[in-house]
């Protein structure tokens, strides 16, 4: 059975090093009081003599504020967005390298770091060591291009996965191992062993489970509080391993470029299974459990003579009534046909099964020519939006400046998304585009940051909008 063990080649961080001139992306909080004190509960009543100073990360004086006597974070959270401007709900609060809750008593001897959680922000790692002969996974303000995090590790990596929420991070590695991160005290905490090759996929449940798949198809669960290994299934073995998990079912659907199959994480049993060769884009499972849908995508590929459905999304829909197998079926339920729609769909896709959306990539071909003759390839033409729910285009945006997304991150909150897509050029370079649909803009956001120069042949990014 897999296991954590200590994270002895995890190399640790710069330990925010590098965070000065941030523009505002973190501010520290200095708690200023003659004697030792720690807020436990609410007062109306401020202590005497104590304030607390609001400065950011270059030293700017922003705020001085009277220090409540048993006063909560979230009560803290709610005086600094009068003041400062950032939204409660935004902020992170770090103190001595440890993620604060709203109930949290905070210690005044110890400076509180600010994280504003609605800034763009990504996290990558590639291919070339550092000085040190490490591998980096850096955490960049995408706002200004400034390094806010480095952590180092011995081995390649070869997929991510970020937790925002609670700021933290998975990376897996070309050895089988996956390590998490705790961005708050910038240190691995686990590293998690168990897999016989390169990690491929990684899914959190942004609490206390993760997913992982590796490139043999072994497909494992673990405790993220013990770092223990729950659960460890051999998979249908293919070319590209995909995963997505369902987790309020505790289901995950595996795609391997010949078959796509829906594994129960608690007994490790075989659902279902569609024979399929598509990308999969995403997995849900009906809140009743009468059904589940499956979407996804066969991509524009000029290099293949296989074209009748290229650039296509298929919706699947999963009938519990046949748990032997996974059937298609349209609308009415009584047929056996895959539901089509989309037109010149790119690699990149990402669905919301709640707001009943997906955003994909959309491209065309462009014929080169050379010496040797002429050839063909994709080049990126926007972002699309799609409902799950109709099958008919809702909005796009339309843009030709740059090569096809390496990824495609969302933010579904607002009523027309906004996304950020990561690009490399030719050189191996990359770049960072906001798609807002509310507003119809398409910005490069790294453009002309000679810092930039540093993020090229980047293997696994990933990005916050």
């Amino acid at each position: 059975m897999g296991k954590a063990g200590p994270p002895q080649d995890c190399l640790g961080s710069e330990n925010f090093q590098g965070l000065q001139g941030c523009s505002g992306s973190y501010a520290t909080l200095l708690v200023q009081s003659p004697q030792k004190h720690v807020i436990s509960s609410r007062t109306s009543q401020a202590s005497a003599g104590s304030l607390v100073a609001v400065i950011s990360m270059t030293g700017a004086h922003i705020a001085k504020l009277p220090l409540y006597a048993n006063e909560t974070v979230a009560e803290l959270k709610v005086r600094i967005e009068n003041i400062e401007g950032t939204q409660a709900k935004s902020q992170r609060l770090i103190q001595a390298g440890r993620l604060l809750s709203d109930v949290d008593e905070v210690q005044s001897r110890e400076p509180v770091m600010l994280f504003r959680m609605q800034r763009k922000m990504a996290i990558s790692t590639g291919s070339q060591k550092t000085p040190a002969d490490t591998y980096a996974i850096r955490l960049r303000d995408l706002e200004t291009g400034e390094q806010l995090q480095m952590l180092q590790t011995a081995i390649h990596v070869s997929s991510l996965a970020v937790d925002w929420d609670n700021l933290r991070c998975f990376s897996g590695s070309a050895d089988g191992t996956i390590r998490v991160w705790d961005l708050a005290s910038d240190r691995c905490v686990h590293v998690l062993s168990g897999h016989p090759c390169w990690i491929c996929g990684l899914c959190p449940d942004y609490e206390t489970r993760l997913a992982s798949i590796c490139q043999e198809g072994v497909l494992k669960l673990w405790d993220l509080r013990e770092g223990l290994q729950q659960l460890s299934v051999q998979t249908s073995k293919g070319k590209h391993m995909q995963m997505s998990v369902n987790w309020p079912h505790m289901l995950a659907m595996v795609a391997s470029g010949f078959s796509a199959t829906v594994y129960n994480l608690l007994t490790g049993n075989t659902c279902h299974t569609l024979a399929t060769s598509l990308r999969l884009v995403g997995f849900d499972w009906h809140e009743h459990r009468t059904a589940g849908r499956a979407l996804f995508i066969c991509p524009l590929d000029f290099s293949s003579n296989e074209r009748q459905r290229q650039g296509m999304l298929q919706l699947w829909t999963v009938e519990a009534a046949r748990p032997e197998d996974l059937m298609p079926v349209e609308a009415d339920g009584g047929s056996s046909q895959v539901q089509e729609f989309g037109q010149d769909c790119a690699l990149a896709a990402s669905a919301d099964w709640s707001s009943e959306r997906v955003v994909v990539a959309i491209g065309r071909p462009t014929r080169y020519f050379s010496a040797a003759g002429s050839f063909r390839r994709l080049s990126a033409d926007g972002l699309q939006v799609w409902s799950l729910s109709t099958l008919t285009l809702l909005y796009s945006l339309g843009d030709r400046s740059f090569e096809p997304p390496m990824t495609l991150n969302v933010n579904w909150e607002s009523a027309r998304c906004r996304a950020i897509t990561s690009h490399e050029d030719v050189g191996g370079s990359t770049r960072f585009v906001f798609w807002d649909f509310e507003a119809g803009i398409v910005k490069i956001i790294n453009e002309s940051r000679s810092r930039w120069n540093a993020v090229r042949h980047v293997s696994a990014v990933v990005t916050k909008p």
